[in-house]
């Protein structure tokens, strides 16, 4: 039973992370706006499955907490991507549109944020190396 369980959470972690690369790959190599713009769009629904998965404790131990750290790591690199933010908006038909991914987010807010000052925190750094 336990060797089946360790399978089955390997399963679903290298589905994860063949889905996230996948997702990434497609908007990296995109050549048109609509290409990107589709792109994009699949990875936020990506991310909205599987914010769903986490929500419902589909996957619990370790398949939970590295598929929480990479929504929460994606949400703050969009986040600081204010070129995606106007692709987000078109793309919110109804209040329920990415609903999963708010609740997602709202549980894990403590993470979400720190996740955030310390990206803000490591582009000032940058900033000040780069201009000097």
């Amino acid at each position: 039973m336990l060797l089946a369980r360790r399978t089955s959470v390997l399963q679903v972690l290298q589905s994860f992370d063949k889905a996230v690369g996948d997702r990434e790959a497609a908007l990296s190599s995109a050549k048109t706006e609509e290409t990107k713009e589709h792109a994009f769009h699949e990875f936020m629904n990506l991310l909205e499955l599987y914010a769903a998965i986490c929500n419902r404790k589909l996957v619990t131990g370790l398949a939970y907490e590295m598929i929480r750290d990479r929504l929460i790591d994606s949400v703050v690199v969009i986040e600081r991507a204010e070129a995606w933010h106007n692709i987000i908006d078109q793309a919110i038909f109804h209040s329920g549109t990415f609903e999963e991914l708010r609740v997602f987010l709202g549980k894990h807010k403590p993470i979400h944020i720190a996740r955030r000052e310390a990206a803000d925190k490591r582009h000032r750094m940058i900033t000040q190396i780069s201009s000097t």
